[in-house]
């Protein structure tokens, strides 16, 4: 449940605030196709929230439905959840 995950003490509101965002922006642009793909770079430098390698390993232990993969030397941000936004 990502609702607990958020709040897990070891987060501070920011960052749970911040993985939210991370988390529905890459539900909203979950398709590829129509899209495009989005680098966690630009979803960083839109939100203005710290960087990206500050992000990666709270991705990845707070957000199982969102994947990290590389392209190239980019790290972009792939929806492997359900349809769903919950």
């Amino acid at each position: 449940d990502h609702d607990r995950i958020l709040r897990a003490p070891t987060l501070s509101p920011d960052d749970a605030s911040g993985l939210e965002i991370i988390r529905q922006f890459t539900f909203i642009h979950r398709n590829p196709d129509t899209d495009g793909f989005w680098t966690l770079r630009r979803v960083v430098r839109v939100l203005m929230i710290k960087n990206e390698d500050y992000w990666i390993p709270l991705i990845n232990s707070h957000l199982e439905e969102v994947e990290i993969c590389m392209i190239g030397d980019r790290h972009v941000l792939r929806w492997r959840g359900s349809n769903g936004s919950n």
